[in-house]
């Protein structure tokens, strides 16, 4: 592929719409699980919630969950971020390197 062609922006990442794919598969088992009789509460706002939770705890990049589900990456950031615990932590051992260097990480 040319170089900065569309799909190496992804690098590791699945494409969109393999990701999108496998996920109406997640929500199809659930929307299986409904007709086999769970609670009228769940939705497809709850299926989709649940979809978004997924992506995130997989660790897919926040701004290709965003893009998948048509979110903004603000709202979404907003929304599951406390599903990116390790983000965190990798933000911390990278000041921690820093300060330590006295030169950041490239």
């Amino acid at each position: 592929m040319a170089s900065g062609g569309e799909g190496e922006q992804w690098g590791s990442q699945l494409p969109p719409l393999l990701v999108v794919t496998r996920c109406l598969w997640v929500v199809a088992e659930l929307v299986s699980s409904i007709r086999a009789g769970l609670p009228p509460w769940i939705t497809p706002y709850t299926l989709r919630h649940t979809c978004a939770s997924l992506l995130a705890r997989q660790g897919v990049h926040p701004t290709v969950a965003a893009d998948v589900l048509g979110h903004d990456p603000a709202v979404y950031l907003r929304t599951y971020a406390h599903l990116y615990p390790e983000d965190r932590a990798r933000a911390a051992a990278a000041l921690d390197a820093a300060r330590l260097t006295g030169s950041p990480r490239s």
